[in-house]
């Protein structure tokens, strides 16, 4: 994320928001989110959708190299660490 941030013109103190953004994300959804799942889904189809989740955000990223694309995959990847 920096890296993209910097080449794209982004300023060290939008990255910075970008990355608290990240952390708000995990803390506000990760708990509820990770009781939830782990209630409804089998821990192998966790692991699963995980790294489904994972590819899935990188490859959306690449489709469009956008900020608002990058939000979008820092919350995709949020729900990601909270489904482990």
């Amino acid at each position: 994320m920096p890296i993209y941030g910097i080449e794209n013109g982004l300023r060290e103190s939008n990255i910075g928001q970008l990355i608290l953004l990240n952390g708000l994300f995990a803390i506000l959804f990760g708990a509820s989110l990770c009781e939830f799942i782990a209630t409804k889904i089998s821990i192998k189809l966790i692991i699963v959708l995980s790294l489904a989740l994972n590819a899935g955000a990188i490859y959306l990223f690449s489709l469009n190299i956008s900020v608002s694309m990058l939000v979008a995959v820092i919350f995709i990847l949020v729900v990601r660490k909270a489904s482990k």
